[in-house]
């Protein structure tokens, strides 16, 4: 399982880096979830809440910067990847298995996409890789 750490860690650094060049500024939704945490409720019809409470600990722990905003969706990019790689082991992959599955997991697109932003999306993923190694398990 080392190398598809290394792999899990230079991603989630990757984006680290990418976050804190900051070039593009804040994604229009991402000002919408930030709204939404000044109005937590059990009710949105648009976004589950606990990916609205998450980020409302995330602005209490960290601030309101774009760096801090973004470094959920790069920690869980960097889970899911080292995840996957453990669902590879669980379904019998040997080390060069668990690798592919780790660079796979790192270079798909939507996956880069997904966490490049705040967004309820990458929670989606993180939780559906847990299930499926649960359901492996």
């Amino acid at each position: 399982m080392r190398t598809p750490l290394i792999i899990a860690s230079a991603v989630t650094v990757l984006h680290l880096v990418l976050n804190a060049l900051g070039q593009y500024g804040y994604f229009r939704d991402e000002l919408y979830y930030i709204v939404s945490t000044e109005h937590l409720d059990w009710g949105f019809i648009d976004h589950p809440p606990l990916s609205i409470f998450f980020l409302l600990v995330n602005r209490t722990l960290f601030g309101d910067s774009l760096f801090a905003l973004r470094l959920i969706p790069a920690l869980l990019n960097g889970l899911v990847v080292f995840l996957t790689a453990v669902l590879a082991r669980d379904l019998g992959g040997d080390r060069t298995a668990q690798t592919f599955a780790a660079l796979a997991a790192a270079t798909a697109p939507v996956m880069l996409a997904l966490s490049g932003f705040y967004s309820m999306n990458v929670w989606d993923v993180f939780f559906w890789v847990v299930i499926l190694i649960l359901l492996a398990r």
